[in-house]
């Protein structure tokens, strides 16, 4: 029997998928895995996309039943922190961390405690630094878009936290964008700082497949 992969996370997972057809994944790193695997392991794994752009870690808790637990995933993947980010900056003035950390562990907890045997690995948040992102957030003046960037390392550090609390397999996609990123200009990899261009995709699809390796 096949075994059902399932990438979950915001808009870096969710990339326009389909959402009345699974086999259209989206354009970034969940379409380049699942070709690679697909081609690799033919009818072996089955893919399932259910990122959804916008969502915190609170929003994916919210939909655990239709999203995850019934799906009974085998293997499920996870990227979720830049919109906590955001969000704490815009509402609650930052440094909101503790309580990000607090919430993604009860979501890893309540999802292990349903489904024991499933395989999960975490990716952390990033952001690419660039005239492009200054320039997308500049419309919100309540940002204060330098110690924003600052903060993405509590956030990483958050998430590197909770896949050690559970034993989970974790990858810092940032020190890895921060390398290409001397390669090529941010604009090469990225449009806003935040979202990716197939080039950036490629570094996660990357580091998916890594993780991948240990679990599988």
């Amino acid at each position: 029997m096949a075994k059902l992969i399932l990438f979950q996370g915001d808009s870096i997972t969710d990339c326009k998928r389909n959402r009345e057809d699974d086999r259209f994944t989206g354009s970034g790193y969940a379409t380049i895995v699942s070709g690679r695997l697909g081609l690799e392991y033919p009818g072996e794994y089955i893919f399932k996309n259910r990122g959804i752009g916008g969502n915190k870690v609170t929003d994916i808790y919210a939909r655990i039943g239709p999203d995850i637990l019934d799906l009974k995933p085998d293997y499920m993947s996870l990227i979720v922190g830049i919109n906590d980010l955001f969000r704490d900056h815009l509402f609650c003035g930052g440094q909101r961390a503790e309580r990000f950390e607090r919430d993604y562990s009860n979501l890893i907890e309540s999802i292990l405690c349903e489904l024991p045997n499933l395989k999960i690995f975490l990716m952390s948040p990033f952001v690419l630094p660039c005239d492009a992102f200054y320039e997308e957030y500049k419309q919100y003046e309540e940002l204060n878009l330098p110690q924003l960037i600052s903060d993405i390392s509590l956030y990483r550090e958050a998430t590197k936290n909770v896949a050690a609390r559970f034993s989970l397999p974790h990858a810092d996609l940032q020190p890895k964008l921060d390398k290409a990123i001397k390669l090529a200009p941010a604009e090469f990899w990225t449009p806003d700082g935040v979202h990716l261009y197939p080039s950036g995709h490629e570094i996660i699809a990357s580091e998916w497949l890594r993780l991948f390796e240990q679990v599988k």
